[in-house]
């Protein structure tokens, strides 16, 4: 064996493991080409007719980054070859965005001395149409590094070997086509961090055939050791490439050939039927109502998604034969299920304990137990221990040949588990003078319950009043199997009795007439309050306005449902005086003078928004309804503490707006229009010289002769007032012709601006009909238009114009006619 420079980085070790299942453990190289060693190991490719499917498999071990067990297992017909199956087989990476080769690597027979059999659900049947089908398996475990495959958009494996069976049915020349295996996986590195991911794993492969015309389903159930969603399909096998004359493949990246299908086939239609095949996404469940005999092949791919992203993907590939079944009328078998009545479907499975079902015995039968719709390896007797929970079923055909189908009902083994949540109303808590706190199971179990350990006599129901302290628990059992499914355990603890104490916010120990005292409870949730001994009517509040003399007091229930009653608070009775507060009118704005306060008897204060001493200021109190106060300062325990509240409205007035000024040509029409706000009703024009209304919100200014002032005054439905004003500016307007005619004739040979002379700043732009400017002039209008641009006449047509007077003129626009 050539040895491998161990001081590059970039090096290839191979190490065999010992034990039966010998494995080859390769370091894959950074470059492929220094991975010369494997050279040693390239087997000879011969057909394979009696390969009749596959998968290839890649599973992390101990979530190691980048260190991976490779799996190749080939489904290979013993009866039909002698030979032995190839000691290795290749596997090749390519990266999926250019095709680079990353590595190639070999893989050993595992089963060279013992090839696990695949199980058929009818062996007899199998073994008369020459099928006798053994897993040979190819294994490497590999170390990648993650930084080399670190690629987003991932990588493939490939395997590749010759050739399939002459008697498929559904392929052109499949004896001389290649099998192609396919595996995809993602990058082992991204976002910088080691990224975990194995590809799914197919179930083991039960054995069966179909019966033409009868309908079939068939388990292709992966696994995924991430927990990642996994969703199946049917696609077209792929073929991969050989040299004929030397047996040997091509090794190259994607894309691969695919089977070639006879007329009438496809990925779709793989087994003819009504239905054709056809695969649940979700499940992997295979179904078809085949309409022809035959050998068919076809290919289940399975992809992983992790958060809707996809990171890869495994085929299948597979061959099932339809025959012509016997038709024998096989009574549906009844499943009963270990110590239930006869009729029953279903019953409960603790865990780490099995149920027996079992159907009738019948020498003459073969039998299939299925879980969940997959058949069970193994499982071809009249009895099924189940130790899993699940839904179970069993199909029954001859024993001897190939016969129809039946199975059964399905019967539902049901995980006995639940969660033993106890639940209670208010705190885990008793009083120290008594209290109760009712504990509830789920319902539908046998129970035992506990406090402190010890078991409580005569206790087995889903309920349990709890009236000391302590720490209780109930055990829940199941009838049928007398497991404990579910505890749960709460702490009762103990509380001391609820101090209650009334206090009163304001002070007072006696109450006015016609008014009441604040009393507060504390110390509890809820209170009953009562007076002189007689219970008080009120919704369990904390508070409580007392408004007659007497004797008070309050009993206080907290959270535990724990009592106790407050000392008593004594009332007494007092008298008050008379207070007035004169009512103040709406004030219209904030702009007025501040307004006298006026309240009796004296000696009081105000209080209030905008209140300064016996002041109300509407401009420090802002628009809107203000409470002002008038209290008279006394005792705590005098009537004469007492206040009276007034309210005053400060008016927010009508609001108008007019533009400051407006510039305008002499003898114009001018729409007036302010803005109003406040919704005012009524309205004032002056002066009304050329205005077409003076009493209306909007109105025009008509024929405009000199410079003037409008106001228009607002008043609102309170009667506030406002007010605006715009200045009138004239502007001595321009005579624009609309045509000239610059002919030579002397009549008006020049476009003539009358009164642009008294706009020495004046700016002119002339434009042609395609946009580009004939004639321009700046500072005044000293050299008229006369129809030449660059000393040449401008043909006859309209030109548009720009002219701006004046830095404070609006711009003049428009077009004029040039004839010749």
């Amino acid at each position: 064996m050539k040895p491998v420079n161990s001081s590059t980085k970039d090096k290839a070790f191979i190490h065999w493991l010992s034990g039966p299942l010998a494995l080859l453990y390769a370091y894959v190289s950074r470059t492929w080409k220094t991975y010369t060693i494997i050279a040693l190991f390239l087997p000879t490719f011969t057909f394979a007719t009696h390969i009749v499917g596959g998968q290839l498999e890649m599973v992390m071990i101990n979530s190691t980054s980048g260190h991976f067990r490779v799996k190749m297992t080939y489904y290979y017909n013993e009866a039909q070859t002698a030979n032995l199956p190839q000691s290795t087989s290749d596997v090749v990476i390519f990266r999926k965005s250019d095709g680079k080769k990353m590595a190639e690597f070999t893989l050993l027979n595992s089963t060279s001395t013992n090839r696990p059999p695949v199980t058929f659900a009818n062996s007899s049947c199998a073994l008369s149409n020459n099928l006798r089908i053994s897993q040979v398996i190819y294994q490497a475990d590999i170390q990648l590094d993650t930084d080399t495959y670190s690629d987003p958009l991932g990588y493939y494996m490939i395997q590749q070997n010759c050739c399939r069976n002459a008697n498929i049915a559904n392929l052109n020349n499949p004896q001389t086509t290649p099998f192609l295996f396919y595996l995809e996986f993602p990058a082992l590195r991204q976002a910088g961090q080691a990224f975990v991911n194995s590809s799914p794993v197919f179930q083991p492969l039960i054995g069966d055939y179909i019966c033409v015309g009868s309908p079939f389903t068939f388990s292709t159930v992966a696994t995924d050791p991430d927990g990642d969603e996994l969703r199946y399909s049917l696609v077209t096998p792929l073929a991969g490439t050989f040299i004929t004359s030397t047996s040997t493949p091509v090794i190259k990246p994607a894309p691969y050939p695919e089977v070639n299908w006879r007329a009438g086939f496809g990925a779709q239609q793989a087994i003819p039927g009504n239905p054709a095949l056809s695969i649940d996404a979700q499940t992997g469940i295979l179904s078809v109502k085949a309409s022809q005999t035959g050998l068919y092949v076809f290919s289940i791919r399975v992809e992983e998604f992790r958060k809707g992203v996809k990171l890869g993907e495994i085929r299948r590939d597979l061959q099932l034969l339809v025959l012509d079944c016997q038709t024998v009328a096989l009574p549906t078998p009844a499943i009963r299920i270990q110590n239930r009545p006869l009729t029953s479907t279903e019953a409960s499975l603790c865990a780490g304990k099995t149920i027996q079902l079992e159907t009738t015995t019948n020498a003459a039968w073969n039998y299939q137990w299925s879980k969940n719709n997959v058949p069970i390896n193994g499982a071809t007797g009249a009895k099924l221990t189940a130790s899993e929970p699940g839904e179970y079923r069993v199909t029954i055909s001859l024993a001897s040949g190939c016969s129809q189908r039946v199975s059964s009902e399905k019967v539902s083994l049901n995980d006995a588990s639940v969660v033993a949540k106890l639940t209670y109303t208010g705190a885990a808590l008793v009083c120290k003078s008594g209290g109760t706190v009712p504990l509830t199971a789920p319902s539908g179990y046998g129970y035992r319950w506990f406090r402190d350990g010890a078991e409580l006599s005569n206790q087995t129901g889903e309920t349990l009043t709890a009236t000391q302290p302590g720490q209780y628990n109930a055990r829940l059992y199941d009838a049928d199997q007398g497991c404990i499914i579910g505890s749960d355990t709460v702490t009762i603890a103990q509380r001391p009795d609820p101090v209650i104490t009334l206090t009163s916010p304001s002070a007072k120990t006696v109450v006015c007439p016609g008014d009441s005292v604040l009393l507060l409870a504390s110390g509890a949730t809820r209170y009953q309050w009562h007076v002189d001994g007689l219970v008080i009517d009120s919704p369990n509040k904390a508070s409580f306005y007392a408004k007659t003399p007497g004797e008070i007091t309050a009993t206080g229930v907290d959270s535990a449902g724990c009592e106790a009653t407050s000392p008593p608070f004594v009332l007494g009775q007092s008298t008050r005086p008379l207070i007035t507060f004169d009512s103040i009118p709406p004030i219209c704005g904030t702009d007025g003078p501040p307004v006298t306060l006026i309240a009796n008897p004296p000696g009081g204060s105000f209080s209030g928004e905008g209140v300064v001493g016996n002041q109300f200021s509407p401009k420090l109190a802002g628009i809107g309804r203000h409470e002002l106060t008038y209290a008279l300062q006394s005792s705590v325990n005098s009537c004469a503490a007492e206040s009276i509240r007034q309210h005053v409205d400060v008016i927010r007035p009508p609001g108008v707006d007019l533009p400051t000024s407006l510039t305008v040509y002499k003898g114009s029409t001018i729409d007036l229009e302010p803005i109003l706000t406040g919704q005012p009703v009524q309205f004032s024009w002056e002066p009304t010289l050329y205005l077409s209304a003076s009493d209306q919100p909007y109105v025009q200014a008509l024929n405009v002769q000199e410079d003037i002032q409008y106001t228009i005054r607002v008043t609102g439905s309170t009667g506030c007032q406002n007010s605006d004003s715009i200045r009138i500016k004239l502007i001595r307007p321009i005579w624009i012709p609309d045509a000239f005619s610059p002919n030579g004739d002397g009549l008006n040979d020049t476009w003539q601006l009358t009164g642009i002379d008294a706009y020495p700043e004046a700016k002119l732009t002339i434009f042609n009909r395609w946009g580009d400017i004939v004639y321009y002039a700046a500072d005044g209008y000293s050299r008229a238009f006369d129809g030449t641009f660059a000393n040449k006449p401008l043909p006859t047509g309209s030109y548009s114009y720009v002219l701006i007077p004046s830095s404070s003129t609006p711009p003049l626009k428009g077009w004029v006619l040039l004839l010749r």
